[in-house]
């Protein structure tokens, strides 16, 4: 998470107010329920894992498709 943050900061991107709540809210209820059911799973690993697909994305994809990627993302439907 922290190589995520500092990559962030160095680079150019904005990013939104609404996306970064909405990251951090996410984050917060994947450690609540990691403490209420006594997970041992590695949240640091998870989150290294998540920078590669970020990374492997912004990569592979053409930029102008990450908003339809973030609108997936966000899309609370089934």
């Amino acid at each position: 998470m922290v190589r995520g943050y500092e990559a962030l900061m160095q680079s150019d991107e904005a990013v939104d107010l609404g996306t970064a709540m909405t990251a951090a809210t996410r984050l917060q209820t994947v450690l609540d329920r990691r403490a209420a059911t006594g997970s041992q799973s590695n949240v640091a690993d998870a989150m290294v894992k998540l920078d590669r697909i970020i990374d492997a994305v912004k990569t592979t994809v053409p930029e102008e498709m990450w908003p339809l990627i973030l609108d997936r993302i966000n899309d609370d439907s089934p």
